[in-house]
């Protein structure tokens, strides 16, 4: 549910972006000095970043799949196949 944007796009991956913008942040001492900030070492867990972006998009799924849900609209999983070419009459 939800398409690319939803599962492997846009969602992911600016998930992804944020997190690391905030480990680039927190590790600019420079910048966080000249604003009277001192903070220790950084580090992160690869591993709960990516289930942090995996619950996001599980989060996302859900709430389309409920909304879909909630107006009546039946909900059909599984995988399409193209049986022919396209012809125009």
């Amino acid at each position: 549910m939800g398409g690319t944007c939803v599962n492997r796009g846009c969602i992911p991956s600016k998930a992804l972006l944020a997190a690391s913008g905030r480990v680039r942040e927190l590790r600019d001492a420079h910048h966080l000095k000249s604003l009277g900030i001192q903070i220790g070492g950084v580090e992160f867990d690869r591993q709960a970043i990516a289930d942090h972006a995996n619950n996001l998009v599980s989060k996302i799924q859900g709430d389309l799949t409920n909304s879909l849900k909630r107006l009546g609209v039946d909900i059909i999983r599984g995988w399409g196949k193209i049986a022919g070419t396209q012809k125009s009459r």
